[in-house]
């Protein structure tokens, strides 16, 4: 049994990426010097009922997808309700699909998952609701699937943005490890946990700019030691004297901290003409000089919050107390940029991949690092992607588009699938190896495999700085991500997310309960899209055999109508006594 996890960021685009891929309205063809293929398309509207829904079945086939976990689907209840939704997503071919949708009014058309699972896997019961506090339930950031032998949370947790802050990261967070606790107290099933969280765990899974660097606990050793530090190495002969460097310098760096102001700039893009306007922090130096920091940002705010790192707290509802995580701790990449323009120091590049080195064991923990590391070492859970490959370098699942982030490899690891201790047994690596984009010479650990493995070997091309989005990729490049069954990352092509897939693997003897006898009814609230009989309409059916309803017979072709079997009727009034399970045709 292959389970896959995905962020879409949007299921809408993304499935019009995967009409084009594999409808058989498409065409691909090599270019006359042998190069990436250009996309050729017919100008057709996507076809009506179930067949817009069979190019996704064939891509979810192609994957040998048994459960399809989607975050980021986008899609209104009423879209699924109305049967409405884009390419029939709610009812492919092979498939049933269980959603939970964002219905609260600030946040409608936002988040949402959904679980496919092919009709060979019991799903034993499904809720859209699982966490059982109704403002996060209406955020539709989860949906629970129950079969049998297992339970899985799909979910997709608060990011960390303006909009959300650690109070309510930690808030869905607490309530989804007490869904999970539940699960396995009243149920005693292993919990899977698959998704995007929003949470990289280790410093191995942020490019190494990004780990996190802890000043005060720099700071802390240093005056443990000798009153005068002696110029120290480390195990490979690189300095180690950039910690009196940030010592000397800090009280500085915070003194030009303090007089941060916004500084905007208009851009016109020259193929639009459209105007963006951009922010950056400038900073003011003892010496009266001023000097900008950091990238260009969308927003005032987003600028301004890059470079504080001032105390925050928080109202852990758990522990019922206020929580106040470290202050002063930023990113490799933020500490070298203000050494460098605030301090005057360039660290050589041993240097800085000394400070990398330091901090790739994150020895100060976030909230969100300890909720992680709680999930695994209190409860029981595992990291399958680290079960296999504990020291797998640049292995991301998500990058800014924006910067063009995943084609130079810098990016974060945010998407897991986790497992129950109790059911670690039947997992497995698979037969093949980590993909490394068709390079077979690569060491499939190393940073140079994982970035080729992101561009398919430089098959997937960048988008230009000048607009227009990404190219189409080849229908060569398009084909890297299928492979063998595997426990690892499936890279989707760019053009389809910001995210790529990850992948769990069972071995065959690991399956599902069976499926007989399932009521309808279990699963309906995760089920917006399938039509659900009244109770009148039982009753509205002529007994005797004799209703045109009944003898209308399901043609081969029709695959989007609906039978219900109407049980027996326990009732003392005559005639209706010999009434068995009888199956009715109901046009949907």
């Amino acid at each position: 049994m292959l389970i896959i996890s995905w962020n879409v960021a949007g299921l809408s685009p993304t499935l019009s990426k995967i009409y084009t891929d594999f409808s058989s309205g498409s065409d691909r063809e090599k270019d006359t010097n042998g190069g990436p293929s250009s996309l050729k398309v017919k100008s057709e509207a996507p076809p009506s009922g179930s067949e817009r829904s069979r190019p996704f079945a064939s891509y979810l086939n192609r994957l040998n997808a048994d459960i399809f976990c989607i975050q980021e689907s986008k899609i209104n209840k009423t879209s699924l309700s109305s049967k409405s939704e884009p390419y029939g997503c709610a009812s492919v071919p092979g498939f049933e699909s269980f959603w939970s949708c964002n219905v609260d009014r600030s946040g409608k058309g936002f988040n949402g998952v959904v679980t496919f699972v092919k009709k060979t896997v019991a799903v034993i019961a499904a809720d859209s609701r699982p966490l059982g506090v109704k403002d996060l339930d209406d955020q539709g950031r989860c949906v629970m699937t129950d079969h049998g032998r297992f339970v899985i949370f799909n979910v997709y947790a608060p990011a960390s943005t303006s909009t959300n802050s650690l109070s309510s990261r930690m808030r869905f967070l607490n309530a989804l490890r007490r869904a999970m606790k539940r699960q396995r107290k009243e149920s005693s099933k292993g919990v899977i946990l698959a998704g995007d969280l929003n949470i990289s765990h280790s410093g191995l899974d942020v490019f190494w700019k990004w780990r996190a660097a802890d000043i005060e606990d720099i700071i802390s050793k240093l005056d443990l030691e000798a009153s005068t530090p002696t110029q120290k190495y480390d195990e490979t002969g690189h300095r180690e004297n950039w910690k009196i460097d940030v010592k000397k310098n800090w009280k500085s760096i915070l003194s030009a901290l303090k007089t941060k102001e916004i500084i905007e700039r208009k851009t016109t893009n020259p193929s639009t003409g459209e105007i963006r306007h951009k922010f950056r922090l400038q900073v003011t130096l003892s010496n009266g000089r001023k000097v900008l920091l950091g990238d260009p940002q969308s927003t005032a705010s987003d600028a301004f919050s890059r470079y504080d790192f001032s105390l925050a707290s928080y109202f852990d509802e758990e522990k019922k107390e206020t929580i106040a995580p470290k202050s002063n701790v930023m990113s490799v990449g933020h500490l070298t940029e203000l050494m460098l323009k605030v301090a005057g120091i360039a660290w050589d590049a041993a240097t800085i991949s000394c400070v990398a080195n330091e901090f790739l064991s994150l020895r100060y923990l976030t909230p969100t690092l300890r909720w992680f590391n709680s999930i695994v070492n209190d409860d029981g859970m595992i990291d399958t992607f680290r079960h296999f490959y504990p020291s797998a370098e640049g292995r991301f699942t998500c990058w800014s588009q924006e910067k063009n982030n995943r084609f130079l490899n810098k990016g974060t690891r945010l998407d897991y699938i986790l497992c129950d201790s109790s059911i670690k047994n039947y997992i497995e690596k698979g037969n093949s190896n980590l993909r490394c984009g068709g390079v077979k010479s690569a060491n499939p650990w190393s940073a140079r495999a994982a970035a080729i493995a992101a561009t398919a070997n430089g098959q997937f091309q960048e988008a230009s700085l000048l607009g227009g989005g990404m190219p189409a990729a080849s229908r060569t490049a398009i084909e890297t991500q299928f492979g063998p069954d595997h426990t690892g990352i499936v890279y989707t092509p760019p053009t389809y997310s910001d995210h790529v897939a990850v992948s769990l693997l069972f071995k065959k003897e690991f399956r599902p309960a069976s499926s007989d006898n399932i009521s309808i009814s279990s699963k309906k609230d995760a089920q917006p899209h399938r039509s659900q009989p009244s109770i009148s309409s039982f009753f509205s059916v002529d007994i005797s055999g004799s209703s045109c309803n009944k003898s209308k017979k399901r043609s081969k072709s029709d695959k989007t109508n609906t039978f219900f079997k109407v049980p027996n009727l326990n009732t003392k009034e005559k005639g209706l006594q010999k009434v068995q399970s009888r199956t009715f045709y109901c046009p949907n």
